[in-house]
């Protein structure tokens, strides 16, 4: 699945904007969510645990599956590569934590001293999409003032900056951006 279309967004934010300009603003409302929260597959993450003996990876997004780990042990000055089999490691239920498994093809308790993972994160297109369209009716109907009034009637506006840190908030998982 990928980012919304013009005819999506404009069908949940009343515009006049053409369909060019609200791809645009879809566009780079994409690249800036990929920037703060990751790409939609293809997680890469990196870790150095020296001096630590961890059993267990906090992964900064849930993961669907993992594609490749790759674990160096030994000095940092003369490491030993190993590219870890599915045995090696697993799991856990809510698919945010794996735990080095000392049964596996390459048994190990703990895990190297850096680490690095490949992997799918757990589809969460639906709820990137939604937030992706709030951003885009947050952009759309931005104004740079904190309040309107005209005559008798008077409105406050979102602060933007806020309201738009809090809608990408909701992408955030282990409070990692």
């Amino acid at each position: 699945m990928a980012a919304p279309t013009a005819a999506e967004v404009k069908a949940q934010v009343k515009t006049s904007f053409t369909d060019a300009t609200v791809v645009g603003i879809i566009n780079d409302l994409d690249r800036q969510l990929t920037e703060h929260v990751g790409p939609r597959s293809g997680v890469g993450y990196k870790l150095d645990l020296e001096p630590y003996l961890a059993t267990v990876l906090a992964l900064p997004r849930p993961a669907a599956t993992i594609t490749t780990a790759v674990e160096y042990t030994d000095s940092g000055s003369d490491p030993t590569k190993t590219t870890l089999q599915g045995d090696d490691y697993e799991l856990n239920a809510t698919a945010d934590e794996l735990r080095r498994l000392s049964s596996g093809t390459n048994a190990r308790s703990t895990w190297g001293w850096h680490v690095e993972l490949t992997y799918d994160p757990v589809d969460d297109e639906v709820r990137r999409n939604q937030v992706l369209i709030q951003l885009c009716r947050l952009e759309i109907n931005y104004r740079s003032s904190t309040a309107e009034s005209v005559g008798d009637f008077s409105r406050s506006l979102a602060d933007y900056e806020r309201e738009r840190t809090r809608l990408m908030r909701r992408l955030i998982y282990r409070g990692v951006s």
